[in-house]
């Protein structure tokens, strides 16, 4: 049986290669679990300059992401459990985009997950904030 911390990099893991493939597509492919059964109903995300996302946004976001940002190779590092319970799974990590040959973006994540019932998805997305970081 996978911890909770395993379950949580695993759809970190497998979430990115989503958003990788949707941003680097012009049509979206739902050949995995849905991106957005992915996130709670009542998802939210503080962005990289500060602005409160909700679930909404992200469904909007989702329908006009694809394809625009066809050269994008996206990499997860220096991933850290952070704490786990029964009601909730927290984890940081950094993203690195590689957007074009000369375009990179990295950002720090903290990601609070809420366990499920349902064995194919154990985990939601509930709060994501990022921050911009430099070099």
């Amino acid at each position: 049986m996978k911890t909770q911390f395993k379950q949580a990099y695993d759809e970190v893991i497998n979430l990115h290669i989503q958003i990788e493939s949707l941003l680097g597509n012009s049509r979206i492919e739902e050949d995995r679990l849905p991106f957005l059964s992915h996130f709670h109903p009542e998802f939210t995300m503080i962005q990289p300059n500060g602005i409160l996302r909700d679930f909404a946004w992200l469904s909007h976001w989702y329908q006009t992401a694809a394809g625009s940002r066809p050269q994008v190779k996206i990499s997860i590092e220096n991933f850290k459990n952070i704490y786990s319970c029964s009601d909730n799974v927290i984890v940081a990590y950094e993203e690195y985009q590689q957007v074009t040959t000369v375009e990179s973006l990295r950002r720090s994540s903290t990601a609070i997950f809420v366990p499920t019932n349902n064995s194919k998805q154990p985990l939601l997305w509930r709060h994501l904030h990022e921050t911009w970081v430099t070099t």
